[in-house]
């Protein structure tokens, strides 16, 4: 029964998605590993010895691994407000504001992290830069190649930068899908290992019993 116990703990810990983290500080360093841990448990809970030691260790480096370089991904949509606030830049460059005010107002109301990019494209125009040849993320590129765009052929760039907003919404809308089918299938796994036991002891137990109660005649 521990062991069961231990196995189901194991796996529920190294399949439950990791949770979407909405505070703008960075994860603390000394914060306890518990998918890890919970693999390594469950994993030597079942297996036993020094193989299970061994698989056990090897899992919680795999998913310690995994765990970091998802931490480490990059936003690609300001934490879901990309779509509004390339909207409201949108609506203020259609109001007659300068587009580099526009851009750095929004930049000043988004969280630091998050508004990063937005201002070295603004520091950039402020000297007659382009940003063409800077590294900057999915919707500050979407952006600035609308309001440069549109400066070079002497269009506004209000239409471009509506465009922009909708396919933020798609992009938006199919991470959100492709997080939903991840979700089910992951949780397919642990649903399955708390319904095997069931499985073995209504089901193959009963007819091994069976077996073995005829053969013995």
């Amino acid at each position: 029964m521990i062991v069961a116990v231990a196995l189901l703990l194991g796996c529920a810990a190294a399949l439950v998605p990791p949770p979407v983290v909405l505070s703008r500080h960075p994860a603390r360093p000394w914060s306890i590993p518990f998918r890890p841990m919970g693999a390594a448990v469950g994993l030597f809970a079942l297996i036993g010895g020094p193989w299970g030691l061994v698989t056990g260790m090897v899992a919680a480096v795999v998913i310690a691994r995994r765990s970091r370089k998802e931490i480490g991904v990059q936003d690609p949509s300001w934490g879901g407000a990309a779509p509004v606030v390339v909207a409201l830049i949108a609506a203020a460059t259609r109001a007659g504001v300068a587009a580099p005010r526009a851009v750095g107002t929004a930049a000043g109301v988004l969280d630091p992290m998050h508004a990063a990019d937005l201002v070295r494209v603004v520091e950039r125009w402020r000297y007659g830069l382009s940003s063409v040849d800077i590294e900057v993320d999915r919707p500050t590129r979407l952006v600035a190649r609308a309001i440069e765009q549109a400066q070079d052929s002497g269009a506004a760039p209000a239409l471009a930068l509506e465009h922009a907003a909708t396919d933020l919404v798609a992009e938006d809308a199919a991470r959100a899908q492709e997080r939903a089918r991840r979700v089910g299938v992951r949780a397919a796994v642990p649903l399955g290992v708390c319904l095997l036991p069931a499985f073995l002891c209504l089901g193959v137990a009963p007819l091994v019993a069976s077996l073995m109660a005829d053969l013995s005649r």
